[in-house]
């Protein structure tokens, strides 16, 4: 941490986000340290009149690019005359940086792209295609119902919602004559426990985290099936065998080598599945951005430093990330963690929830809650988080989850 202090004093970095939460793995007083985002009342609660950090108050919630194209954060930035980093870089955002004449420390939004689309990231990681699930790309139209469910997904997608089952010839027929022409990729529906890990790419080095079950369309924290709602980090070592959790580093440090290769610096993430039929490990998906569990992931590691005095010079997920995006080589190991949870309430119109009642039942169970504005259909509206895990086996809560999935259910 002192390293990126040094750093920071020297390079000051602007964090543009639509959250304030995503720029949070680090301590928002940390000299050199920036953020732009979206006011809420989140948001409002964490600044305390910090100058560093610049809300942005309108009438919607803007995304990244908007953000930067408004005068204030103009100013803001060339006040600081600081790198700009963003969540997930765009073709758009590099278009505003470049007029701006201001530094972008992402990756270029090409190869963030090619390594993230659903489509692209086949030919991509192609020399990985033992390790992927067994996909085919094809156009709509072209694709014959089998007699079995099978997975689709179009190039682009975010936390599981451009993923469909198609259960029956019906269902396709019916995508068929709305998108006849568009390429899909699909694959024979698998089922098994999904794990998944936040990673950095260094110039010199790949930095492997700790490894979380993902939790994923369990009622009622979302009606879609496919849709990533949450992880648990103490639970890992309950479902997976010591073998497989090292079959499963070994398949992440060989992709991030490649990606170092790339030119990839920063975080990645990836998600890999437990085929139960064949107890075989197998990828669905790499992100090519910071995962949405990075920042809790990081005040776990924080936690756990500061309890164990001989961990001092090990460092969080966050930390190495800024690190990593700005050419550093560093020594510091990563900070393991055993436990800790976060699952995600995804916005449903047809529930009404009553947040003033629920947030205290959530609180008085040792819970952490986020609340969002997001307006968006299955959208982050809670974000539950916990010390504790919450499942205790593959779709199978703890008492924990089972009293916070009771607090929801007795109040929509």
């Amino acid at each position: 941490m002192n390293l990126l202090k040094k750093i920071l004093k020297e390079n000051p970095i602007v964090y543009v986000t639509r959250d304030l939460e995503r720029a949070s793995g680090i301590s928002l007083d940390t000299s050199g340290y920036f953020v732009v985002a979206n006011y809420s009342d989140f948001a409002q609660s964490k600044i305390q009149n910090r100058a560093n950090i610049l809300l942005i108050k309108k009438e919607r919630i803007l995304d990244t690019w908007e953000l930067l194209g408004e005068q204030e954060v103009i100013d803001f930035i060339n006040k600081i005359e600081g790198c700009v980093l963003v969540f997930k870089n765009t073709a758009q955002i590099e278009r505003i940086c470049a007029k701006q004449s201001w530094s972008l420390l992402n990756p270029s939004a090409k190869l963030a792209n090619d390594m993230e689309g659903k489509i692209s990231q086949i030919d991509f990681f192609k020399k990985f295609k033992k390790n992927f699930l067994d996909y085919k790309i094809s156009k709509i139209k072209d694709i014959v119902w089998q007699g079995q469910e099978f997975i689709l997904q179009f190039n682009s997608s975010h936390t599981g919602s451009g993923t469909l089952i198609m259960k029956n010839a019906e269902d396709l027929e019916k995508l068929q004559n709305k998108f006849p022409n568009r390429l899909a990729r699909v694959a024979d529906f698998i089922s098994g426990p999904v794990f998944t890990s936040n990673n950095v790419v260094n110039r010199d080095r790949v930095l492997l985290s700790n490894i979380s079950y993902q939790i994923t369309g369990l009622r009622p924290f979302t009606n879609s099936r496919f849709a990533t709602i949450g992880n648990d980090w103490g639970v890992v070592s309950k479902i997976l065998e010591k073998e497989k959790i090292l079959e499963y580093r070994q398949i992440v440090l060989e992709i991030g080598e490649y990606l170092c290769a790339k030119g990839w610096r920063g975080l990645f993430g990836i998600d890999i599945i437990l085929d139960s039929e064949n107890d075989k490990l197998k990828i669905i998906e790499i992100n090519a951005r910071q995962p949405a569990s990075t920042v809790y992931e990081s005040e776990l590691q924080d936690g756990v430093r500061n309890l164990v005095p001989s961990t001092q010079d090990k460092i969080n997920i966050f930390t190495s990330h800024l690190l990593s995006l700005s050419e550093i080589n560093f020594n510091n190991d990563l900070m393991e963690i055993q436990n800790g949870s976060q699952i995600i309430l995804r916005k449903d119109s047809n529930k009404n929830i009553n947040l003033e009642k629920i947030i205290p039942l959530l609180e008085e169970l040792g819970c952490s809650v986020i609340v969002y504005d997001n307006e968006k259909e299955n959208s982050d509206l809670l974000r539950i988080q916990s010390k504790e895990s919450i499942v205790v086996g593959h779709n199978v809560f703890s008492e924990l989850g089972e009293r916070i999935r009771e607090v929801l259910n007795s109040n929509f």
